[in-house]
């Protein structure tokens, strides 16, 4: 048992780096796309990931939108914190201690999307925000309203000076581990991955051509990093941009499928 544990800690120390050098090269791509530009094409991306959790899993899929990046203000952290938080709708922020930071949340729903907001003083200099907004996917509405939302606050933020980068996330139980079949529970997650690569190919509404870039592999885990021709938003990996992650995980304790698509990259755990 304390073996099991020592690699389950290990595993999501892995996870922990990888998520983190995610961040930074989102953060490290060198052409900045003019925030219309990026806003229209998030909300491409965005349909495209959606359409891709209807084709890969049977049941409703959390879907994550996350607008990000560095506010050069001379604001102090409060008036800054208070100003965002203002512009998007949400209440009044608290002042808490993010990673030893000296950071700012506030947390509610927008136009009845759920959003968190953290707005982080930087050592040096100027504040790192982060806006989160979740729902709930599988439907045209609650698409629809997730798209409407990210757009608006996307534009609020970049009015108000922050410079900021596009990602989202969609997560759900993929077939055939979501009707617990004798052969998903047999199927180890590089062979589901290679299923689902299959199937997005096929499907008629998607009409991807997926590019391998990079892998990452154990036991329980396989996650692979594409380049997808057509879709703008992007981050660099090495010399080669990168625009769409997936990954599976294949939990042991339901022995389901997990799948998680990330564009450009994955910033969430998986």
């Amino acid at each position: 048992m304390p073996n099991r544990k020592l690699w389950k800690g290990i595993l999501w120390f892995i996870i922990g780096l990888l998520l983190l050098a995610g961040l930074q090269r989102i953060a490290q791509n060198d052409e900045a796309m003019p925030t219309a530009d990026q806003v229209a094409e998030a909300q491409k991306q965005l349909t495209i990931l959606h359409e891709m959790g209807r084709s890969t899993s049977e049941q409703s899929f959390k879907m994550t939108v996350k607008w990000q990046g560095v506010w050069p203000t001379l604001l102090s952290p409060e008036e800054a914190a208070g100003a965002l938080s203002s512009r998007l709708g949400l209440p009044a922020p608290k002042q808490v201690l993010e990673m030893a930071h000296e950071a700012y949340q506030a947390a509610d729903s927008i136009e009845g999307v759920p959003a968190h907001l953290t707005v982080t003083v930087r050592a040096s200099g100027g504040y790192y925000i982060l806006l989160r907004l979740e729902s709930t996917g599988g439907s045209a509405e609650g698409l629809n309203r997730l798209e409407t939302v990210q757009s608006l606050s996307g534009e609020s933020l970049a009015d108000e000076g922050v410079e900021v980068q596009w990602n989202a996330a969609v997560q759900g139980i993929t077939w055939p581990g979501a009707n617990g079949s004798e052969e998903g529970r047999t199927q180890n997650p590089e062979q589901t991955l290679d299923q689902l690569e299959k199937r997005i190919q096929e499907q008629k509404t998607l009409r991807m051509k997926l590019k391998p870039v990079e892998e990452f592999a154990e036991e329980l885990t396989v996650s692979r990093t594409y380049s997808v021709k057509g879709w703008a938003i992007t981050a660099m990996s090495g010399e080669q941009p990168v625009n769409l992650q997936m990954a599976v995980h294949l939990n042991s304790g339901t022995g389901l499928n997990e799948i998680s698509f990330g564009s450009p990259l994955l910033t969430v755990e998986y």
